[in-house]
């Protein structure tokens, strides 16, 4: 827990740093870059037990690891945020988050469950498993909260 909390530390000191040395307008954008940390920080421990759920079903199958990929954790996460306000994979674009990438898939959940529940959930529905089963390489679990609102994204690519 001290490395966590050392690291975060160390992250707001940097940020602060470049805060001091930029315009207005990265402020903002450092602002924002630094809000969805924190918000994803809160949800670690969530987003890496689904992610390991994933890949030990993924190691029965002989099929190998979904690598964690932070470009992955933050499309993950703007795109839990963008269904809030439009449920349904409209919207997904492989340019969005990989554009060298050859294929992309994603997995929605729309309601606060435990990690396994949502993989077990994921693994009853055929487009779901396919994805979960799917020939990808790297990805990652966002999560975006709010007082109404927990959704789920998994994102993955190859």
């Amino acid at each position: 827990m001290k490395i966590t909390i050392l690291s975060l530390a160390l992250m707001l000191v940097g940020l602060i740093l470049v805060l001091t040395s930029i315009g207005p307008k990265r402020v903002e954008q450092s602002y924002y870059y630094l809000a969805t940390i924190t918000h994803q920080f809160k949800y670690r421990g969530f987003s890496s037990t689904l992610l390991n759920l994933v890949n030990e079903h993924r190691n029965q199958k002989g099929l190998r690891e979904i690598e964690m990929n932070y470009r992955f954790c933050q499309y993950g996460y703007e795109r839990a945020k963008e269904v809030v306000l439009n449920w349904s994979h409209d919207g997904f674009d492989r340019d969005d988050v990989c554009q060298e990438c050859k294929n992309v898939g994603e997995n929605l959940s729309r309601k606060k469950m435990d990690p396994h529940v949502i993989f077990e959930a994921w693994l009853n529905s055929p487009s779901h498993r396919a994805l979960i089963e799917g020939n990808y390489s790297f990805g990652c679990v966002g999560v975006y909260s709010d007082k109404d609102n927990f959704i789920t994204a998994l994102e993955v690519g190859v």
